[in-house]
């Protein structure tokens, strides 16, 4: 248990953080784009409007996505209508070699580690199995093209 004066400082610290966050002044032009895209992103697709759609397309071209930038507008603008940000915690598995894919996906930021391993739970350790890395996709690569 927490006593008060320990909750309270929590209080400021996540208060001061949130103000932090909300106060974008600090952040790079690439960070400010790339959240100023991810609120797009979060639209619900029936509720984007002419505008948000547009500023989507230019977003992902931004961002040199290079799976974007060689799209043509049209085609971009139609995948906007139904584009969808999902984000992942480390460690989360996203596909497994022979699973079906049920989406597309086209990595943002960050980086996706692609493995050799089954991600069956190893008994010793009590984590997944990852196998041996193989490979990390960055900004602009894409996997789960047979979703498509």
């Amino acid at each position: 248990f927490l006593d008060m004066k320990t909750r309270l400082q929590a209080k400021l610290v996540l208060s001061s953080w949130r103000k932090y966050m909300q106060d974008r002044r600090h952040l790079s032009k690439e960070d400010k784009r790339l959240i100023e895209l991810k609120e797009l992103l979060d639209l619900a697709p029936e509720a984007r409007q002419q505008q948000d759609l547009e500023a989507m397309c230019s977003g992902l071209r931004a961002n040199h996505n290079t799976f974007f930038v060689d799209l043509p507008d049209e085609v971009l603008l139609e995948l906007c209508k139904t584009i969808y940000a999902a984000e992942y915690e480390p460690g989360v598995k996203v596909y497994c070699r022979g699973d079906e894919a049920s989406i597309f996906c086209v990595v943002l930021s960050g980086k996706v580690g692609v493995f050799s391993g089954d991600w069956a739970l190893d008994e010793a350790t009590g984590k997944p199995d990852k196998g041996e890395h193989i490979r990390s996709l960055v900004p602009g690569n894409a996997f789960g093209a047979s979703a498509l």
